[in-house]
């Protein structure tokens, strides 16, 4: 049996090959290494960016949604108000782009939020009232305003 490979010994061979496999395979594991790490940096940013576009975002919404704060009393609303602040809603939603910005559990706060108004115009005429609570008040039974 010839320990030769064209006209190349066997152990000329092995002084070639391990150290190219070993390359190869260092050049490919760090290849895989910092691909990883390039992409995990890039995901790292994006979602940096999207954290600060969504801060702006928020910070909008949360101006818009000041008329539904109650912490000292609960709010009343006349449905011309609900509707108002549905179609504004809406604008600041479609209009500029800011719904593509929620996040998941936002957006699903968003839809219940329009469903509850939508609730509440079904049925409904601009002389009633309705509290924080989604009671109807009639301001029409009191000169102040206030339930009677």
């Amino acid at each position: 049996m010839s320990t030769e490979f064209s006209g190349v010994s066997l152990d000329a061979w092995k002084t070639i090959l391990i150290p190219a496999i070993t390359l190869g395979a260092g050049f490919v594991s760090g290849w895989f290494a910092t691909y990883y790490r390039l992409t995990k940096e890039f995901r790292l940013k994006i979602d940096e960016k999207l954290r600060d576009q969504r801060i702006n975002v928020y910070k909008s919404l949360w101006a818009r949604l000041e008329e539904l704060k109650g912490f000292n009393r609960p709010p009343r609303y006349t449905y011309e108000q609900l509707k108002e602040l549905s179609i504004g809603l809406t604008r600041w939603y479609f209009d500029s782009g800011n719904g593509l910005l929620l996040s998941r559990s936002s957006m699903d706060a968003y839809i219940e939020l329009q469903e509850e108004i939508k609730k509440a115009f079904s049925g409904k005429n601009d002389s009633e009232d309705m509290d924080q609570d989604g009671n109807e008040q009639f301001k029409k039974n009191s000169p102040t305003g206030q339930q009677a």
